[in-house]
């Protein structure tokens, strides 16, 4: 059906059977992850994200290192501020993860969008992601 320049799609399945047909071909939007001291000016255009995001969601404990999501755009201005990829993670340093697509798209501030955040973390082995994770996917529906 169309509205001026407006398209709907209508489903017949609801929107659970719709996230589980589309997710084995949907991938994960993380394209690498770096450990970086954080920058004011560039974690104020970042978003929440990996467990970070989860934790803000569900009752899942803040991890040590916040986990901030970015657009490759985003972190090549970020070095171009001095931020560098460290090592490994060092006290006060934050995971960044830089991702296929600018995480900025859902216009909820603070957090990367749900949809993302699942795909980020469905491969994750930790337990305990895994079940906030799923009750995380519960909530929505």
């Amino acid at each position: 059906m169309g509205v001026g320049r407006e398209r709907w799609l209508r489903f017949e399945d609801n929107s659970q059977a719709v996230w589980r047909k589309a997710l084995p071909m949907l991938r994960d939007p993380v394209k690498k992850s770096v450990w970086a001291m954080p920058d004011p000016s560039v974690r104020q255009q970042a978003r929440l994200a990996g467990e970070s995001a989860l934790a803000n969601a569900t009752l899942l404990a803040e991890p040590v290192h916040p986990v901030y999501a970015i657009s490759s755009e985003q972190w090549k201005r970020a070095q171009q501020l001095g931020m560098r990829a460290l090592p490994s993670p060092e006290p006060g340093a934050c995971l960044w993860q830089i991702w296929r697509y600018d995480p900025n798209i859902c216009p909820v501030a603070g957090s990367v969008d749900p949809l993302s955040l699942i795909l980020s973390l469905r491969n994750e082995r930790d337990e305990r992601v895994q079940q906030a994770l799923s009750e995380f996917e519960k909530g929505l529906s």
